[in-house]
């Protein structure tokens, strides 16, 4: 497994790849994707999950122009009802990259 982060000054912004041998997710990528790729294609990775973990505007997300540039999915919380091509996922749903398996879990508010 290869982790990376990415900080965006100025925006207190951080996206990150999480990887395998051959491929990769972005986790929240910002809306300037060239990093991603340029990242990646010199690891020799293919870019085949984006994960969008939040979905409120303090910054502007790059998930469809990297989606239409590597044809990875995206994928993001069910609740937030997306309009735009994407897998839902909900608490205790899980996925595979290679041999990484990621369930995912839903933050709850303090109450």
């Amino acid at each position: 497994m290869y982790i990376q982060s990415f900080f965006v000054p100025g925006l207190a912004h951080l996206s990150y790849l999480l990887g395998g041998k051959e491929t990769c997710a972005i986790i929240d990528p910002r809306r300037d994707i060239e990093e991603y790729t340029t990242v990646t294609k010199a690891m020799g990775m293919r870019i085949t999950h984006i994960l969008e973990t939040h979905l409120h505007a303090d910054f502007v997300s790059g998930h469809i122009d990297l989606a239409a540039r590597t044809g990875a999915e995206i994928i993001v919380p069910k609740a937030g009802q997306c309009k735009f091509p994407h897998q839902p996922v909900k608490e205790g749903d899980e996925f595979q990259i290679e041999d990484m398996k990621i369930r995912v879990l839903i933050p709850r508010a303090h109450t």
